[in-house]
């Protein structure tokens, strides 16, 4: 198979898993908000949020030992493949040990911080070690998964755990029906963490990589602190984007209490989704950017990295605009009433998604090169900026406040670094690089003339309602940024993958 048709599987793999985890969401969030109360919402989501902050202390072995693999894939039975590889078990075996000991270290010290309410300590406090020993002992599929991801087969890994998400919902809706309460959502992520483990050994089996495993010795320390010097690096790059990503909730927790944390994280799921959504177009492309890079090939590298800028531009617009216009919409009908919040939250939010898709892709072509340099501490001074300002803030303002910190750090930060960085690469001004996404201003214009269209649209369905705009935001929106802002080569490289009429009908579209 070749580079180009694993990226292309990989992407509309990536778009399954999106489209199955929206599903399981769509469906889990109504039974929580209905079985629990806006506490025990707060704090089932927020434990959820838990695990992707427990991600952290990987200290990015995860990606390094993906990428590390990438320069010796070329002889995968030679010497350095096989002490990369030993290196990544020994460490990630490291890394589970000391998830553990946090975990064990850590529960009561983090529920005492939130200020949970008596009645919730107990069930906190089980919930975070339940949590962090499932993300420990699970830990050790990192490198199958981290194997597959450097042989392009993300696609095996997005089917993987695309199928434990419908077993999550499976284990959730059976527990939360027997009467488990709160404690139900850990154990559908407990199920979903068995099933993605067991298949990804099997994708592993199925591409014939498993005897690689076979391999490995005990490699050495130089081996194991080379995987962690630059795991180390992207741990700090890790931690920043997890600070400003993912701790309103908690932070909300402790200012304004559960209740508010709940509403957060029921009311930024739109977001969260359609974020998996427009970061899957660079997700499914690193790996192949990451190959074009060893290569040396960097007329190339400059090519198909502004296509993916461009992609991501279009599809971060759309989302913007979605989340802007639609938003609430889907909440208050979705989840009640009592999840609500202004408008200007859910701009906000269509901003904060459109800025930092744009950011991410000039900050991970430094990952990819191998050449982080300061951007660590970049992403680190963001993460600290962002919780301390919500802190700040956040007691007076509430999640308007956190909002509107985050973008604006996102920017002084890491986005003004990050386009500073594709700059320098490829020798392009500022506005070169800013005209790469400059169609997200007609999408923008637009996503105004569609909201003066959708006063005048009010049908007694709320679900027709809701599809029908949704339907004209992307037909409207996702036009005008397909049409005019992707490059010629990326068009016919779209419209010659898909058969027959359906091409026919996409080079139409594309121009």
């Amino acid at each position: 198979m070749s580079r180009s048709r694993r990226a292309a599987s990989g992407f509309v793999s990536g778009y399954l898993l999106v489209a199955v985890t929206l599903g399981v969401q769509f469906v889990m969030v109504p039974l929580a908000t209905s079985a629990l109360g806006k506490a025990e919402v707060g704090l089932s989501q927020l434990t959820q949020k838990l695990a992707y902050l427990f991600t952290l202390l990987d200290m990015g072995l995860l990606p390094s030992v993906s990428r590390l693999l990438v320069d010796h894939k070329a002889d995968p039975r030679g010497a350095a493949y096989g002490r990369t590889l030993s290196a990544g078990v020994v460490a990630t075996g490291l890394i589970c040990g000391l998830t553990a000991l946090v975990t064990v270290l850590g529960a009561v010290p983090v529920v005492d911080w939130m200020r949970v309410k008596p009645e919730l300590r107990d069930e906190a406090i089980f919930l975070f070690l339940a949590t962090g020993l499932t993300i420990a002992v699970s830990g050790m599929f990192r490198i199958p998964i981290a194997m597959l991801y450097a042989w392009q087969r993300q696609d095996l890994v997005n089917y993987a755990q695309a199928f434990g998400q419908v077993v999550n919902l499976g284990v959730f809706w059976v527990a939360l029906d027997a009467g488990h309460g709160v404690r139900s959502g850990w154990y559908g992520q407990g199920a979903l963490s068995l099933v993605i483990g067991v298949t990804t050994l099997g994708a592993l089996v199925a591409v014939g990589r498993m005897g690689d495993l076979r391999r490995v010795r005990w490699p050495g320390m130089g081996p194991v602190r080379s995987v962690f010097g630059f795991g180390m690096d992207l741990f700090w790059i890790s931690l920043g984007t997890q600070l400003a990503l993912n701790t309103q909730g908690f932070i909300l927790g402790r200012v304004q209490g559960l209740e508010a944390a709940g509403v957060w994280e029921v009311a930024t799921k739109p977001f969260q989704a359609l974020s998996q959504l427009v970061w899957k177009v660079l997700d499914a492309s690193a790996p192949g950017l990451s190959e074009i890079v060893v290569q040396g090939n960097r007329l190339k590298l400059a090519q198909r990295f502004r296509q993916i800028v461009g992609l991501t531009t279009v599809f971060a617009g759309v989302a913007g605009v979605g989340l802007t216009l639609l938003s609430q919409m889907l909440v208050t009908h979705w989840a009640g009433e009592k999840y609500r919040w202004g408008s200007g939250n859910d701009l906000a939010l269509g901003l904060w998604l459109f800025l930092i898709s744009i950011y991410r892709c000039h900050c991970t072509l430094p990952i990819l090169q191998k050449s982080i340099a300061g951007m660590r501490w970049v992403y680190l001074a963001e993460g600290i900026g962002s919780v301390g300002l919500s802190i700040w803030l956040g007691q007076q303002y509430g999640a308007t406040a956190l909002l509107w910190v985050a973008l604006g750090t996102a920017t002084v930060t890491s986005g003004i670094y990050g386009l500073m960085r594709s700059r320098e690469t490829f020798r392009v001004g500022l506005g070169g690089l800013l005209g790469w996404s400059a169609v997200s201003g007609w999408i923008a214009l637009a996503g105004v003339g569609l909201w003066w269209v959708f006063r005048w649209i009010h049908l007694e369905i709320w679900w027709v309602e809701f599809g029908l705009k949704a339907l004209l935001t992307g037909v409207v929106c996702g036009g005008i940024g397909l049409r005019f802002g992707l490059d010629r080569g990326l068009k016919e490289e779209l419209a010659a993958r898909l058969p027959g009429r359906v091409g026919g009908w996409m080079r139409r579209v594309l121009g």
